[in-house]
């Protein structure tokens, strides 16, 4: 009972905080699945009579508990998340020698990483939402909507490889590899706010790009 309140409490705070739910805030929770397993074993095995059918039921169940982990965790190669992770450091690097000590701001997607190695005079808009506050109330916000309301100097692009991108999708990042290519929001009143590309960084992963606001 005590496990089953501490995930009914964690639950409960993130609603009462009003937090955004994403699935890897139950994350903790996971500590009570070994300890849940546990137990539904020694009820089970107290359920089936003893011979050879409890044993054949019993692993029956350690093989669909192994196979269903396995099929639920598989996700990209170590290598990959690992290329993600170090073209964050790669921004947060580029983002650090071009502030001179001011107080700046980027825009990203995906904040841990970068987050973590921005320097402190770096402030992370986040766009979906999970440290930052909400620009537009009442719908989600666009990189328009940041750029015009919090003006950030640079923007961090993620573009992940996926086999599952359309035409228009690849063009849309195929784009970014134009040395050329611009970032550009317009607003009422003729107001133009560009972006020039300041970094891009290939790997397995995919492709990250630094843009920077041209004053």
């Amino acid at each position: 009972m005590l496990f089953l309140a501490w995930v009914v409490l964690h639950i409960m705070a993130l609603t009462v905080l009003g937090v955004a739910f994403y699935p890897w805030y139950l994350w903790p929770l996971w500590m009570v699945v070994p300890l849940a397993i546990t137990v539904g074993m020694g009820q089970l095995g107290g359920m089936i009579p003893h011979g050879p059918h409890r044993w054949a039921a019993l692993s029956t169940v350690v093989v669909i508990l192994v196979v269903g982990w396995q099929a639920h965790w598989t996700g990209d190669p170590a290598e990959v998340q690992r290329d993600r992770r170090e073209g964050y450091f790669q921004v947060a690097r580029e983002v650090n020698l071009r502030t001179d000590g001011q107080q700046v701001s980027v825009l990203a997607t995906e904040i841990g990483a970068l987050g973590f190695a921005l320097d402190r005079n770096v402030r992370v808009l986040d766009q979906v939402l999970l440290v930052s506050e909400n620009p537009t109330p009442g719908r989600f916000p666009s990189d328009r909507d940041f750029v015009d309301i919090h003006h950030p100097e640079f923007i961090a692009e993620t573009h992940p490889f996926s086999a599952d991108h359309t035409g228009e999708q690849l063009a849309h990042q195929n784009l970014r590899r134009d040395p050329n290519f611009e970032l550009v929001f317009e607003y009422e009143g003729g107001r133009t706010v560009r972006y020039h590309v300041a970094s891009r960084i290939e790997s397995r992963f995919g492709l990250q790009v630094l843009l920077q606001r041209v004053d």
